[in-house]
């Protein structure tokens, strides 16, 4: 029996289409389109990326795409992460009885340590929380900034959906769900679309060179030069350091 990649591939060949080809119409970069073809996009892509791109590329193809994303999810059911799944069946065995009153001692000194830090940080923070009046109106001051430049009302069902138009060519790194899920660099007029349920983290070489959309809102550039840590939720979209 065909594995899905095998489908695809085949489908693709009969239409005597090239990767690039594909890519130019979907959008779907080529490396990720072979790796779907070859049954190995799981290698470094989430399923829910995954499942959207199968979906694409069937349809571009002629094919059932929602057939195609059934049969992928009948061999690739939803699994843990790596991690919790490595530590399925191992004892972890119950040290803390063995421990000697002085390691007990040792930590709870840490602890008590770790306590009278946090006492003596919040006393020093307070004075600059004074006027709490005037910090609730700044606050709401900023919220109303956020309004006022279009940033989307997107309701908790709804997914987050990003646009990225690149004007010159740049490099960027997109996370999703906290997952690295792109990471190369666009050429100018590339147009690039990701989705995320909860946040999207973004990391560009230069902020000029990009124009965003969200969920269908124009956001335009989020600056200029190297920008980490841009992170954009359903509450609004918090960018870091340069």
């Amino acid at each position: 029996m065909e594995t899905i990649g095998q489908q695809l591939k085949k489908r693709r060949l009969e239409n005597k289409l090239s990767l690039d080809d594909v890519y130019q119409s979907t959008k779907i970069r080529p490396r990720v389109l072979s790796a779907l073809e070859e049954d190995k996009a799981e290698d470094y892509l989430s399923q829910v990326y995954i499942k959207n791109f199968l979906l694409c590329y069937a349809k571009f193809l002629g094919m059932d795409g929602q057939r195609i994303v059934k049969e992928y999810l009948n061999s690739h059911p939803l699994t843990s992460s790596p991690l919790s799944s490595s530590l399925k069946g191992v004892k972890v065995p119950f040290v803390f009885k063995n421990l000697k009153s002085g390691i007990v001692f040792i930590l709870f000194f840490i602890i008590l340590l770790v306590i009278i830090f946090f006492i003596f940080r919040s006393r020093h923070i307070s004075p600059v929380l004074k006027g709490e009046k005037e910090n609730l109106e700044a606050v709401r001051v900023i919220t109303q900034s956020a309004e006022e430049i279009g940033f989307p009302k997107i309701e908790r069902k709804q997914r987050l959906n990003l646009v990225l138009r690149a004007k010159r060519k740049v490099w960027i790194q997109v996370k999703s769900d906290g997952k690295v899920v792109f990471e190369d660099v666009l050429k100018k007029g590339d147009i690039e679309r990701w989705l995320a349920d909860d946040s999207i983290e973004l990391w560009i070489g230069d902020g000029s060179a990009l124009e965003l959309e969200l969920n269908g809102k124009h956001l335009g550039s989020p600056g200029t030069g190297v920008i980490k840590n841009i992170i954009i939720t359903r509450q609004g979209m918090k960018i870091g350091g340069k």
